[in-house]
């Protein structure tokens, strides 16, 4: 399920500068209209990923992609 919602900082946002409306040309059709983030939610993501990135990085890689793969099967 697709939530009209982003992850950001640990909070689920909506967005802020509009919206986007995606078309599927093998059906021609446009199924829903999305929320678009806005500059600073972005900031606020790219920031909070640039503070996480040191504590990930140092964690074994055996751990990270355990972590990667548990999320991709939660999605």
């Amino acid at each position: 399920m697709i939530l009209d919602k982003r992850l950001i900082c640990g909070n689920w946002e909506e967005g802020q500068s509009g919206y986007f409306t995606p078309y599927d040309p093998s059906t021609e059709k446009k199924p829903k209209d999305y929320q678009v983030v806005g500059i600073d939610q972005i900031d606020n993501a790219f920031g909070s990923a640039t503070s996480a990135y040191p504590i990930y990085n140092d964690i074994d890689s055996g751990k990270r992609s355990a972590f990667v793969n548990d999320t991709a099967n939660e999605i």
